[in-house]
């Protein structure tokens, strides 16, 4: 799945360079293997950007982005629109990309990442929880209001990256096991590319078995990275 990831990263036209960064040396074997670049990060790491963080940490560039393992199918083009988003918006330190909830399942499953975004793109809120919540219980999808799914990749302007490291882990974050709200509490604002639609990562067994079925019914077929 990691070289799935890789792969499909290195396809967005933005990126100079795609890096896996692990913390297991059979990992970074097998992506160098498949003819991908890889590097071992050794440490006490919070989350998965305080890793990237430390994987850069003599790499020159104005913008990285963290893009989550877990998302073997992610297009390109999300990629290039999340950093084209960053370029545009220099009071975003990060930004993401979230796509519609269209199943109830969704909506109620605390493995789906919810977001709530302002008029202006700027991201507000990211929760395991049911939001915007129901304030009468009711059956189906709260009707009038849109709501979001987070795809799992953080476009970080480089000062951000830099910096986010040395942020204490937040209530927030250490509540719901989300670092993006590490930044948000400490003031930070992330903007958000709104998809029409997207492929879902994996966030369980079952979303394995989802990607794998879409993969086998559209004959998809995988290729080295290089």
């Amino acid at each position: 799945m990691i070289c799935w990831t890789a792969r499909q990263a290195s396809q967005a036209k933005s990126l100079r360079e795609v890096i896996v960064a692990a913390e297991d040396q059979a990992i970074v074997d097998e992506v160098i293997r498949q003819g991908g670049k890889a590097v071992l990060v050794q440490g006490h790491f919070k989350a998965g950007s305080d890793r990237v963080a430390a994987a850069v940490r003599n790499l020159d560039a104005p913008a990285v982005v963290n893009i989550q393992a877990d998302e073997p199918l992610i297009e390109p083009e999300v990629i290039d629109a999340a950093l084209e988003l960053l370029e545009s918006r220099p009071e975003f330190g990060i930004t993401t990309a979230v796509r519609p909830i269209l199943f109830t399942e969704e909506y109620r499953d605390p493995n789906c990442v919810k977001a709530i975004l302002d008029q202006k793109d700027r991201c507000l809120y990211f929760s395991r929880a049911s939001i915007p919540a129901l304030r009468k219980p009711t059956v189906g999808l709260p009707v009038g209001v849109p709501l979001w799914r987070h795809v799992g990749l953080y476009c970080f302007r480089r000062e951000a990256l830099d910096q986010f490291p040395d942020l204490p882990v937040s209530s927030l974050e250490d509540l719901e096991g989300l670092e993006q709200l590490r930044f948000l509490e400490a003031g930070g604002n992330i903007g958000a590319v709104r998809l029409m639609e997207a492929i879902p990562g994996v966030d369980t067994p079952q979303d394995l078995l989802a990607i794998e079925r879409h993969i086998n019914e559209r004959g998809i077929s995988y290729r080295r990275l290089t």
